[in-house]
């Protein structure tokens, strides 16, 4: 099967786990459902669902957010409970953490923590930004296109000045921000788990199972997580690319359109906006590169991490890594060559 091939029957693979998930999910609620639901709240997924990527091994990460009025602990406790007892319906993991990313957040508190120091203190920055990078609605779909909007809104405030040239500096300037914010986030996640498993194991088997750790975290980090922040980069900067005197100009439009596409589909875009040169080789490198960590992906986390303490296997994965990255520097840095846009990447 070919990369594309791959990369579609996931997508079709994760369109039917998010069906099926949502009518357990709306039984489960029952008459609960408008109190906590209609019009006013939304649950939207992210993650491996949000880019689309969904196998039988895959959980969901949920975010609940109440767009008109203030959260209530009861509708959130009720939504909280569905979820779980739909997840197991579904034969989906339980939500990770113990469930604790499943509070429900509130529109309003978006607005009010954008740009400030509490913004990421109080979980209102990663919810944001993947609403905006890799999400999808799951319940409440009319409240979520307003919650995307009213998250437009913040970052194109000033686009009225610009009514012809306008480049989302801010945004671009979060995305950026929030990637070393996932870095930050990645060696903070191994320092908890060395603590946990220094309780269970000790000597040889520590090191084993603390190294394949590592490599499992880095290899999610190198493809996934780069593919969702830098995906969204390398589109605003194909999309604003010097071409024949054109204007670089980001719409509100051009925005929602990005927002609607899976990351993967923004590399699409860009295959298609491009004529073959060493973009386009860099995107086919990188779609098959991808589509084998999909492929490797399928595999249940445990059974992941255990393959990860063969060298041979941790050595071949960390090189598709490293490659995957590598390529998607060449992407960017070549898109962004003469783009204005670039400059507010790097300085």
């Amino acid at each position: 099967m070919g990369a594309r091939e791959i990369i579609n029957e996931r997508s079709t693979k994760t369109a039917s786990i998010l069906a099926d998930f949502q009518r357990e999910v709306t039984a489960e609620l029952g008459p609960d459902l408008e109190r906590v639901i209609d019009g006013h709240t939304t649950v939207y997924v992210t993650g491996s669902g949000g880019r689309g990527e969904m196998s039988d091994a895959s959980d969901l990460d949920l975010f609940l957010v109440r767009v008109k009025g203030k959260p209530s602990r009861i509708d959130g406790a009720l939504l909280q409970a569905a979820i779980v007892r739909a997840t197991r319906r579904c034969n989906i993991e339980e939500p990770s953490a113990d469930g604790v990313f499943l509070d429900m957040h509130s529109a309003e508190e978006f607005d009010e923590l954008f740009g400030t120091p509490e913004d990421d203190a109080r979980n209102t920055f990663t919810p944001r930004m993947l609403l905006l990078l890799e999400s999808r609605a799951v319940l409440g779909a009319s409240v979520y296109e307003t919650l995307v909007e009213k998250m437009l809104d913040r970052y194109w405030q000033n686009a009225d000045k610009h009514v012809t040239g306008y480049l989302p500096y801010v945004f671009v300037n979060d995305v950026v921000r929030w990637w070393r914010v996932v870095l930050l986030n990645h060696e903070w996640k191994l320092k908890e788990k060395q603590k946990e498993l220094k309780r269970q194991l000790e000597g040889e088997a520590l090191d084993q199972q603390l190294s394949a750790e590592r490599y499992y975290r880095s290899y999610k980090l190198r493809f996934a997580r780069c593919l969702t922040c830098f995906a969204s980069l390398a589109y605003l900067l194909a999309h604003t690319r010097p071409r024949h005197g054109a204007t670089l100009h980001v719409s509100r439009e051009d925005m929602k359109k990005m927002v609607r596409m899976t990351p993967f589909q923004r590399l699409e875009a860009i295959d298609r906006m491009e004529p073959p040169d060493i973009v386009t080789e860099a995107l086919a490198r990188m779609r098959d590169l991808y589509a084998e960590f999909l492929e490797h992906g399928a595999r249940p986390k445990k059974e992941l991490v255990e393959s990860f303490k063969a060298p041979a296997f941790a050595k071949a994965r960390s090189s598709s890594g490293r490659e995957f990255a590598d390529q998607m520097f060449l992407l960017v840095s070549e898109l962004g060559r003469g783009n204005s846009l670039y400059r507010y990447m790097v300085v």
